[in-house]
């Protein structure tokens, strides 16, 4: 059975002078085996004591915090040192730390797990509260405002006539610019304000959605149906969305006759 170092209960097996190898030297060297330097730490200031004199920090902690902190970049709002993972791509003098990015709005708790702050990012993240949304819509507004800027028209727009060209018809929608004014009412009066979907009536002053009143296409222009009246029906939104695209069994019967 090996001999242990004899040195505050060291579990190292005894090398030179009932010591082991590393009290050995300690007391070679300094004159006491249990010899440790006095040193401040790097990161937090504090004293310590440590066998290696070129120890720069006391505790484990303080040597990964000063690791992650990118030298020489600092917060342009409070001036604090800046991590690699404080996620921000802006360069010295612009970037701000997560507290000042915050600024006092505290922070959203995703369902997994995660914590954001709120406004937009708390907003695509899935809160919808106060702050959330009218971030939300702050940004939004300044995308379509850059947008008109750039491309002299509004996004929708832009968007619309690539539909078109990618698809061959005109993307669907709830607004009164896809059929004039007078050509919508005149469906309304002909259809009797009667969902022709449910059969129910259609309530010409609701404004929620599912209850207003909107034109459905009896054969989708996805499936190859025109853009005119006597393609159009009325029908509530809620209806209308729960439709989709799809054929009732009757008309796809009739197309296959006629395609005969």
């Amino acid at each position: 059975m090996p001999v242990l170092c004899s040195v505050d209960s060291c579990p190292k097996a005894s090398r030179v002078g009932g010591m082991c190898e590393a009290h050995y030297r300690r007391a070679r060297r300094y004159g006491d085996p249990l010899f440790e330097h006095s040193l401040e730490c790097a990161h937090c200031g504090g004293d310590f004591k440590a066998w290696n004199a070129n120890a720069k920090y006391c505790a484990e902690a303080c040597g990964m915090a000063a690791r992650t902190l990118r030298k020489g970049f600092t917060c342009a709002d409070c001036s604090k040192p800046m991590a690699w993972h404080s996620r921000t791509s802006a360069p010295q003098g612009k970037a701000r730390c997560r507290t000042c990015r915050n600024d006092g709005r505290g922070y959203y708790v995703t369902t997994d797990g995660r914590r954001v702050s709120h406004g937009a990012t708390g907003y695509r993240s899935g809160c919808r509260c106060e702050t959330c949304s009218e971030d939300q819509a702050a940004r939004m507004a300044e995308y379509f405002a850059k947008h008109r800027a750039e491309h002299g028209e509004d996004w929708s727009s832009t968007h619309r006539r690539k539909f078109r060209k990618k698809h061959g018809y005109w993307p669907q929608g709830s607004g009164f610019d896809f059929v004039p004014q007078d050509v919508r009412l005149a469906i309304y009066k002909r259809d009797n304000w009667t969902c022709q979907l449910c059969g129910t009536p259609v309530d010409k002053s609701a404004t929620k959605s599912g209850a207003r009143p909107t034109l459905d296409h009896i054969i989708p222009q996805s499936h190859g149906g025109p853009h005119t009246a006597d393609n159009l029906r009325l029908a509530h939104g809620a209806c209308n969305s729960r439709r989709s695209n799809r054929i009732e069994p009757e008309l796809k019967a009739r197309l296959a006759l006629q395609a005969t």
